[in-house]
């Protein structure tokens, strides 16, 4: 991300627009009385995320090119009719209506003193560095660019069916840009991920209180897997930060009635069928809460399926044009992409919070807080609607990841807000049961607190940040510098194919090298391994590292370049 040009600033403006458009659209669906700051910024950046990225699918797919240009004035037109419908709306709930019992206390300073600080190093780390990491860059980043380079939509029938809102943003910014903008393009999912953990607060506090809502922020925020992944691209996080804003606005609908929530609850569950595949998994969950409202007789049956409609309609918004272009196009909802073959259906891996050190040591209470819920849930007898609530949306979405794709524990970070509020209401609950029986005074009980989460703040921090030897000895490092670090010698081979005499046809097989090297006057093919056929009317040929001897018919023996085992050979003579 670069100020230090006009592109840049007009880039930064319009991204923060296109951020912040649907304000007033929030306010007016989450009633006119709503002072919490918090709960109306974030369902305005989800609002707002989902609304620009639709306002794009429909013009690649009504009026092509995609311009973000007309995109933005789109969403300022959208914008402004939110102004409408907020002097049209209802006064709604006073806030004094929600359960709140929110510390004061210097050791609840510390605790936001380190979310912030933990979601500042996210947001720095996502800005800082360029995209290098395998599916961040070889998916989301790649279709970004192309859909900015060619103005279309992918057509395919494997990844180019996956949910294109965090591509079709980065098309947006690159746009605005005038360029390649991995700083700005890269804070989009970053701003989702550190919204999860907002949503952990939100979810946690309407449900309970204040104190289970920022125990539940903190034990998203001190969670390595959560932080290293939060800033790489990957839109696991993103997507459970919309699964989170639907339990929020479910858990809100329960408390208080109203269509507004569950309308809320439906768009927010459509966007992360939106961000991600998995994210569909919000729907049978959905249909199990209304169930439960039935069978639990808090909902009467007419009323359920009047909310049941208004939960449809939000997902049909949201999710449904995509899935509907995949029917059409590809023929198919969900492309064959998972590796079913490798999920390991243990019973161990019915814990996986434990079994992947990246979760440790916040994952252990993780696993205690399942537990507890799940009993809550069952000794109540359906009693306990809050329990019911994070179980339920949470069972689907498991059952499904140890069914099939068991061997990743990151997917399951789409459930990080609802697995935070289970693990920190069970601390809390542990905490009052232990405060009874050992009496200790409440400021040593605060200072070992404080210890606790200094200590495990360390991890955390830490995994938050790359390359922390490079940053601490040169933080003030340029673009090129970043480059170099972050891709390492694919940074040193993308340079060389820049430098190639313009309109040079490229064969590569390394995609994330392809992403970083291809655009401009040089054209770069992704391919597989090359063959004396295969580079029939290309002119140079990048071999990986480890690859076999270059193939037979090279115009010379020895590579023209050669940077950590990348060889780059001329096909035909210049």
């Amino acid at each position: 991300m670069s100020l230090n040009s006009l592109n840049g600033l007009i880039a930064l403006a319009a991204t923060g627009v296109g951020l912040s458009f649907m304000v007033l659209w929030a306010r007016a669906l989450l009633g006119r009385a709503e002072r919490d700051p918090l709960l109306i910024a974030l369902t305005t950046l989800a609002l707002s995320v989902g609304a620009l990225s639709l306002i794009l699918l429909w013009q690649g797919i009504l009026t092509p090119p995609l311009d973000w240009r007309s995109a933005l004035i789109a969403a300022l037109a959208v914008g402004a009719a939110g102004g409408f419908a907020f002097w049209r709306a209802k006064g709604g709930e006073r806030t004094a209506e929600r359960p709140d019992d929110s510390p004061r206390d210097w050791l609840a300073w510390l605790a936001v003193a380190v979310v912030v600080l933990i979601c500042a190093l996210i947001l720095f780390n996502a800005v800082y560095w360029p995209f290098s990491i395998d599916d961040a860059v070889t998916i989301y980043a790649r279709y970004g660019k192309e859909i900015w380079q060619t103005g279309q939509l992918p057509r395919g029938t494997l990844y180019e069916t996956y949910p294109m809102l965090v591509p079709l943003w980065y098309a947006f910014t690159h746009g605005a840009a005038g360029g390649l903008d991995q700083g700005l393009a890269r804070l989009i999912p970053a701003l989702l991920s550190v919204g999860a953990i907002g949503a952990s607060f939100l979810l946690g506090r309407e449900l309970y209180g204040g104190r289970t809502g920022l125990a539940a922020a903190l034990l998203a925020a001190l969670t390595p897997m959560v932080t290293h992944w939060a800033s790489t691209g990957y839109v696991d996080l993103p997507t459970g930060f919309f699964i989170g804003m639907s339990a929020l606005f479910l858990a809100r609908h329960a408390r208080r009635g109203g269509w507004t929530d569950t309308l809320l609850a439906g768009l927010m569950g459509g966007l992360a069928a939106w961000t991600k595949n998995s994210g569909l998994l919000i729907a049978p969950s959905l249909v199990l809460w209304l169930i439960y409202r039935v069978l639990a007789g808090q909902s009467k049956p007419g009323a359920a399926l009047r909310h049941g409609a208004i939960l449809a309609l939000g997902m049909a918004i949201t999710a449904g044009p995509w899935y509907a272009r995949n029917v059409l196009t590809a023929g198919l909802i969900v492309p064959p992409t998972g590796w079913t073959w490798l999920a390991q259906r243990t019973l161990a891996n019915l814990f996986p919070f434990v079994q992947d050190d990246r979760y440790l040591p916040v994952g252990a209470l993780f696993v205690a807080g399942l537990l507890w819920f799940m009993g809550r849930a069952m000794w109540s007898r359906g009693r306990d609607w809050r329990a019911a609530l994070l179980v339920i949306l949470y069972g689907p979405f498991f059952a499904a990841w140890w069914t099939l794709v068991s061997y990743d524990e990151r997917f399951l970070l789409a459930l990080t807000p609802l697995v935070a509020v289970m693990a920190a209401r069970t601390v809390l609950d542990a905490a009052g049961w232990l405060a009874v029986r050992i009496r200790l005074r409440p400021a040593l009980a605060h200072a070992l607190a404080a210890l606790i989460i200094l200590v495990t703040a360390l991890p955390a921090a830490a995994a938050a940040l790359d390359f922390k030897g490079e940053l601490l000895r040169r933080p003030l490092m340029g673009l090129d510098e970043r480059a170099r670090i972050a891709l390492g010698p694919r940074h040193a081979i993308a340079r060389e194919i820049a430098a190639l005499p313009p309109g040079s046809r490229v064969w590569l097989s390394d995609p994330i090298l392809t992403y970083h090297a291809g655009g401009g006057p040089v054209q770069v093919t992704l391919g597989g391994p090359p063959t004396r056929e295969s580079l029939a009317g290309y002119d140079y040929v990048v071999l990986d590292p480890g690859a076999d001897s270059a193939p037979a018919g090279l115009a010379d023996a020895a590579p023209r370049f050669e940077a950590g085992g990348y060889r780059l050979y001329r096909v035909t003579g210049e």
